[in-house]
């Protein structure tokens, strides 16, 4: 479990080929213990962690579609605080996805014209 695993109880440690070491938490109460012991520390990632809690926050009152949306646009704002090239996934795609399922799904009970 490594160090910081060990010592929290939570996730688990990867090494990646560039000699980073990742902290990998997947649970939504760890990822909120996590980030809100270590926010007063923080000094490079403080708007990210306040991101995180503010979809945490989001994600426990999802009841409707526009609801879901509205966490994606959440989401959508880390893009602008990281840099990443490998991210593929955004508001646009999850739409798209959304309605290719709900069209399958209308069309499997014959509520959609073909």
């Amino acid at each position: 479990m490594g160090l910081f695993g060990g010592i929290f109880g939570v996730g688990y440690l990867r090494d990646r080929k560039d000699g980073i070491v990742e902290w990998t938490i997947g649970d939504q109460k760890s990822i909120r213990f996590i980030t809100e012991n270590t926010m007063p520390f923080l000094k490079l990632k403080k708007k990210q962690a306040q991101l995180m809690l503010d979809v945490l926050d989001k994600k426990s009152v999802v009841k409707t579609k526009e609801d879901f949306v509205s966490i994606v646009e959440e989401i959508d704002k880390f893009k602008t605080l990281n840099y990443s090239k490998k991210r593929k996934n955004d508001k646009e795609k999850v739409l798209a996805s959304l309605k290719i399922d709900l069209d399958f799904k209308l069309k499997k009970k014959n509520l959609l014209a073909p």
